[in-house]
């Protein structure tokens, strides 16, 4: 057997070890992390100015929680950024990672609302900062699938949430002309500058009380609601859906199968 593939997979595992250790230093070191933060949100800013975008059925102002695809986050986060509520919340995992997206998220003017890494105390602390923004009209984005999947799932807890805020859930998506896919879990799209993108609501979901039987009715509601809109915004542009590739989660559904990519 030659020992050249041996050699280029240490190469690359070298390689991407190294690139790891530099990032966690990097959004770590408190002189290169805000610089760096604030360079990323200034490119976004002006990248997402090149942009022509279309909205299809915007919700009103109150509070609301907006639920899109990790896929399909990249257009929906800025988008939401424009929303007219009073506050904007964005739940980010507290992690290296994390840190770094939360001081980007700030400076589109989000409060970034941190996830615990286990869910062990203070999950509870995460609820009552974000039914506390709810309450005072806020709107709050939140990606059901995020961040490593299972890719196209809603998890039974964002339901639960919706229940104790009485806040509705709208389903969204969007779709892009022209686009960059990733070989990330879900193949995250990246749109390229100049691309015409447009972004569908769905009807607003309302969860009226907290039942295992509604939360689960309502759970299988909105992610239908979600996979409805990014299907319309791939329709409206005339763009063919994007299969996530295969996850590395067991399916939070019962007898389902999570496919691989299409091809």
């Amino acid at each position: 057997m030659s020992e050249q593939p041996k050699k280029r997979k240490r190469r690359k595992r070298l390689t991407s070890r190294f690139f790891k250790h530099m990032k966690k230093f990097a959004f770590r070191n408190r002189v290169i992390a805000p610089v760096l933060s604030a360079a990323v949100a200034g490119f976004l800013k002006v990248l997402f100015k090149t942009y022509r975008i279309s909205v299809e059925g915007r919700p009103a102002v109150g509070p609301k929680i907006a639920a899109f695809w990790h896929q399909r986050l990249f257009a929906m986060i800025h988008h939401f950024s424009d929303y007219a509520d009073p506050q904007k919340g964005v739940v980010i995992s507290s992690s290296v990672d994390g840190d770094f997206i939360a001081s980007i998220a700030e400076r589109f003017g989000y409060t970034p609302i941190r996830k615990p890494r286990h869910s062990q105390g203070n999950g509870v602390r995460l609820t009552k900062e974000v039914i506390k923004l709810l309450r005072e009209g806020g709107g709050l984005a939140i990606i059901p699938d995020g961040p490593k999947g299972p890719p196209g799932e809603v998890p039974a807890g964002l339901v639960k949430l919706a229940a104790m805020s009485n806040a509705p859930v709208i389903p969204a998506g969007y779709s892009a002309t022209h686009k960059l896919i990733f070989p990330s879990w879900d193949r995250f799209i990246l749109p390229l500058p100049c691309s015409r993108i447009h972004i569908v609501h769905g009807p607003p979901i309302f969860v009226t009380n907290g039942s295992p039987e509604q939360v689960e009715m309502k759970r299988l509601e909105l992610q239908r609601g979600i996979q409805e809109a990014t299907a319309a915004a791939d329709r409206y542009l005339g763009q063919k859906s994007i299969t996530p590739a295969r996850s590395r989660q067991k399916s939070r559904d019962p007898g389902k199968k999570v496919e691989g990519p299409s091809q």
